[in-house]
């Protein structure tokens, strides 16, 4: 397939928290993803559903392709381009084409194979269901809608579960005068095989209290071997409102107020034995208007204080004159 060809996938977010298809104009497939375990030389049977929610009749075509993580967003990357080989070739559908009649569905088997010589570990690829025939032609320039499964498969043997926090970096800087507070904690696989991370970034304050707990994955997204992923933490009070100006400002650092110095410990858990990764950065919150305004305020309220206690003094003292005699009453007017 050549860089001219042009393919309209309809993706969603799948059950391992990568991205895949599941439902495109007016067609749907269920499962969304299938994760098997397989030995060497085995061979599993499986089975996908198709529905035509359409008012028309509509013929697909089915065809595989292996994916790799893209960037660190946990979206897949589906090597149509690339020869099919790896898992891509393992799977056969028992149909190569099929023409669902409107709100008909059915059931398409498929089977996955896994050679005797196959590297253990993860191994992955989609199952596509395409409005358009596969290429014959190099040169063939087409459009098609795809819609596909993902295929995750882990073959037994000598599987390598290894991971590090790559980094647990503070968003957009270490200070700042009001929360939200961003966080990215990426985390890379240097293993053989995906695996689902588990565990929280603790916030402590100054004083060692906890401020926030806040899940490190709770959509269970996978990390795949090779690769890098990415997962986005917020620490917020209320959701911060948009608005330019010092009024803006000043409600956001009352609406999502944090005074002092902090500390994020993430606490990361992986694999079947439950492994342990950890990693701590730091950062600080002075909301520097409302605390001007709230110091202002407290000056004004001394300075009013003292004044009015000094009045109040002077008071005191000129009745106290006036009952003793010492001092004629209305002198203190007649001396000022």
């Amino acid at each position: 397939m050549n860089m001219g060809r042009r393919i309209l996938l309809g993706l969603v977010v799948g059950a391992c928290g990568l991205l895949v298809a599941q439902s495109v104009g007016a067609l749907t497939i269920s499962p969304p993803t299938f994760e098997v375990t397989a030995k060497p030389g085995e061979t599993k049977s499986l089975n996908i559903r198709v529905i035509n929610d359409q008012s028309a009749a509509v013929t697909l075509f089915t065809s595989t392709a292996n994916f790799k993580a893209q960037g660190e967003t946990g979206q897949p990357d589906f090597l149509f381009d690339v020869q099919t080989s790896d898992l891509a070739s393992w799977i056969k559908p028992d149909k190569a084409n099929l023409t669902l009649q409107p709100d008909e569905s059915t059931f398409v088997p498929f089977t996955i194979t896994v050679p005797a010589n196959a590297e253990p570990g993860g191994h992955y690829a989609g199952l596509f269901f395409g409005t358009g025939a596969p290429e014959t032609d190099a040169g063939q320039v087409g459009v098609q809608s795809k819609l596909g499964a993902l295929i995750i498969v882990s073959v037994e043997g000598n599987i390598r579960e290894s991971a590090q926090i790559a980094e647990l970096a503070v968003v957009g800087g270490q200070k700042r005068s009001h929360l939200p507070v961003d966080l990215g904690l990426r985390i890379e696989n240097t293993g053989n095989v995906h695996f689902r991370p588990n565990g929280f970034v603790t916030i402590r304050n100054m004083f060692g209290g906890v401020s926030a707990t806040l899940p490190i994955n709770p959509k269970e997204g996978a990390v795949l071997p090779g690769s890098v992923r990415r997962f986005d933490l917020t620490w917020q009070r209320t959701e911060p409102q948009s608005g330019n100006g010092v009024f803006a400002e000043l409600r956001e650092e009352w609406r999502n107020f944090a005074l002092g110095t902090y500390t994020a410990e993430a606490v990361v858990t992986y694999g079947q034995n439950g492994r342990t990764l950890t990693a701590t950065s730091s950062f600080a919150v002075f909301p520097w208007l409302l605390l001007t305004i709230v110091l202002v305020v407290l000056v004004v309220v001394v300075l009013l204080l003292m004044k009015g206690i000094k009045a109040y003094n002077r008071l005191i003292i000129r009745r106290a004159e006036e009952r003793t005699g010492r001092r004629p009453p209305g002198e203190d007017k007649l001396t000022k």
